[in-house]
């Protein structure tokens, strides 16, 4: 699915003009793996969508995003990116009851919800217009399985293409 999913992505950066717009559409692959909608609210500043699956539940993740070129001057095909933002969803676990001498195993499922840091490095790839990038998105987060559950290394890599 991974793979007809990126070929299909590819397929279109190929097809798309090299114009770029105010929104763009990818996929994150990492510990929390997605699609995502970015939209640009001017060239430094931006908001992404992000629906990511993790842990057996689907959770939703807003963030502001501030793009620096001036990190690298001597190339202005690398954006550093920082921001923040939150997220909600639902995860499903399993429990294991003991009832007498037997012991029962059930899946539960949970709200959870978070905040969110992101810390990114994106490439313009020039010849097509696409943008891969590697990120680590550190997040606290409670309820589902572990009730405080804190990761500060869901390191992705991304792919987007403008719409």
């Amino acid at each position: 699915m991974r793979r007809i999913l990126f070929l299909s992505l590819f397929a279109l950066a190929l097809n798309a003009s090299g114009q770029s717009g105010s929104n763009w559409l990818g996929i994150r692959g990492g510990y929390t793996s997605g699609l995502e909608f970015r939209h640009f609210f001017n060239p430094s500043n931006s908001g992404r969508l992000l629906l990511g699956l993790r842990e057996r539940g689907l959770l939703l993740h807003g963030l502001y995003e501030i793009h620096n070129k001036e990190l690298f001057p001597s190339n202005d095909q690398i954006t550093f990116i920082y921001g923040a933002g939150i997220h909600a969803g639902f995860q499903t676990w399993n429990e294991t009851e003991k009832r007498g001498t037997f012991y029962f195993t059930e899946p539960v499922t949970g709200f959870a919800a978070g905040i969110d840091g992101l810390l990114a490095l994106e490439f313009d790839l020039g010849f097509v217009p696409l943008t891969a990038g590697i990120e680590v998105k550190p997040f606290l987060e409670f309820g589902g399985s572990h009730k405080i559950h804190a990761i500060p290394w869901d390191f992705a890599f991304t792919l987007k293409l403008p719409l």
